[in-house]
């Protein structure tokens, strides 16, 4: 689509979303992975410094939730984004073809 000068493609919002997406669950997996492997070294390290390390990551597990849920924010914003403009640009041209 052009508009004034400016070229506009919402399947681009649209992919975005989708790599942004991708790159939150990797990210989201390799952190589950990396605190199941920390805790899972419990059996066999045992000392104050394992104690506090585990101990540390459990506690940044919220703080990791809270910023996928930022980025899946994001996410959904571009594709609202793509949505909102498909349905505008629709129904200017719908109404510009009523001057026709």
């Amino acid at each position: 689509m052009m508009a004034d000068g400016i070229q506009i493609s919402t399947q681009v919002l649209l992919d975005t979303a989708d790599k942004v997406r991708t790159i939150n669950s990797t990210l989201d997996q390799k952190l589950a992975d990396i605190n199941k492997n920390m805790n899972d070294l419990e059996a066999t390290w045992k000392s104050d410094a394992a104690t506090d390390i585990r101990a540390a990551m459990n506690a940044l597990k919220p703080r990791f939730e809270e910023y996928k849920n930022v980025v899946e924010s994001y996410a959904k914003f571009l594709v609202n984004t793509a949505q909102n403009y498909e349905t505008t640009e629709g129904a200017v041209q719908s109404n510009a073809s009523a001057f026709k």
